[in-house]
C-alpha cells in the first residue's frame, strides 16, 4: 500500500508541522526497514557458514554451535517482530496524515481512518498479503534451521513417527515453530494495529 503523502492547497493550520511529521515518519520507516534487512542478511550469512562447516566439528561442538545459533536466531526473530511493529505504526501515521490533510480535523480524521484502513487479522499471517509478512516467514524458516540442527545433533525427538520419510518430523517441527512465532508476532502486531492514534508520539502535535 502506498505511503506517499498527497498534495493539497496551502492554508491548513500546522501545515509545516504536518509535513515535518510526515518526513519523520517516512525517514523512520526507511531506517527501520533498512535495519531489519541488514539483520536478516547478517543472520543468513551466519547460518550459511554454520551449515557449510558443521561437519568439521565434533558432535559435542555441533550441539553447542547449533544451540548458540538457534538462540541467536530467536533473538533475531524477536527483533524482526519489533521492527515490524514499528513499520506498522509509521505506515499508520502516514496514512493518518493523508486523511488529516483533507479534513483538517483530528477527530474526524480518526473516524475516517478507522473506516478506510480497518485491517483484517488474516492479513497479518497471510504471506501474500504484504512484503512484511513474507519477510517474516522467510526469517522464521531461516531461524528454524539451527533449531532443527540442534534437535538432530542432540538426538531429540519431540514426535516419534514410524515412517521411512525423514522430512515429515522436520515439517512438523517447522509447523510448530511457525505457529509459536506467529502467535508471538500476532500479539505485538495487534497491539500496534489497535493502538489509539492519540497515543502515538509522532502525532501529539496535531491535537487541539
Amino acid at each position: 500500500m502506498s505511503t506517499e503523502v498527497q498534495c493539497y492547497p496551502m492554508g491548513y493550520k500546522y501545515m509545516s508541522v504536518i509535513i515535518e511529521i510526515y518526513r519523520q515518519c517516512h525517514d523512520h520507516l526507511k531506517e527501520t526497514d533498512k535495519k531489519r534487512d541488514q539483520l536478516v542478511g547478517f543472520f543468513l550469512v551466519v547460518v550459511g557458514l554454520v551449515f557449510n562447516n558443521i561437519d568439521s566439528f565434533s558432535e559435542a561442538y555441533q550441539r553447542t554451535i547449533s544451540f548458540g545459533v538457534a538462540i541467536a536466531g530467536l533473538f533475531v526473530l524477536l527483533t524482526v517482530i519489533h521492527y515490524r511493529k514499528w513499520h506498522i505504526l509509521y505506515v499508520r501515521c502516514i496514512q493518518f496524515l493523508n486523511i488529516y490533510l483533507q479534513v483538517n480535523d483530528f477527530n474526524i480524521t480518526i473516524k475516517e481512518y478507522n473506516k478506510k484502513y480497518k485491517i483484517k487479522w488474516t492479513s497479518w499471517i497471510n504471506p501474500f498479503a504484504s512484503t512484511e509478512v513474507s519477510i517474516f516467514y522467510l526469517i522464521t524458516v531461516i531461524a528454524f534451521m539451527p533449531f532443527q540442527l540442534y534437535i538432530d545433533t542432540a538426538h531429540i525427538a519431540f514426535i516419534k513417527l514410524h515412517t521411512q520419510y525423514n522430512f515429515l518430523p522436520v515439517m512438523l517441527n517447522l509447523l510448530v515453530f511457525l505457529v509459536v512465532m506467529n502467535f508471538i508476532a500476532f500479539f505485538f502486531i495487534r497491539k500496534a494495529n489497535n493502538k489509539d492514534m492519540l497515543s502515538i508520539w509522532l502525532l501529539y502535535g496535531l491535537r487541539d
